[in-house]
């Protein structure tokens, strides 16, 4: 009674399980890749353009700061969050 059980549920997932195969196969083989950057592209068109809705604060971290600053690269964590810690007192970075 069981195989019976297990082959209808086989059969009523079966296209499902086929699609996703397929579809897992394309994304990897990189088929799909170009008709997301193009549906991207045309939701961005559709959607304009949009201001900030926080002040964008970039750092740059380039090689002559590590050696300035005579640390390995990735940085602390404490470290992190002392320029976070000036960053506010400064008046750049939300609380």
């Amino acid at each position: 009674m069981t195989g019976g059980r297990g082959l209808a549920l086989v059969t009523r997932y079966a296209g499902g399980l086929i699609a996703a195969i397929v579809v897992v196969l394309l994304v990897f083989l990189g088929v799909l890749e170009p008709l997301e950057s193009w549906s991207l592209a045309r939701f961005f068109e559709v959607r304009g353009s949009r201001l900030p809705v926080a002040p964008v604060v970039i750092v740059s971290i380039d090689e002559a700061s590590i050696v300035e600053l005579n640390q390995q690269w990735p940085f602390p964590r404490a470290m992190h969050a002392r320029l976070h810690r000036r960053r506010i007192s400064w008046g750049i970075a939300p609380r």
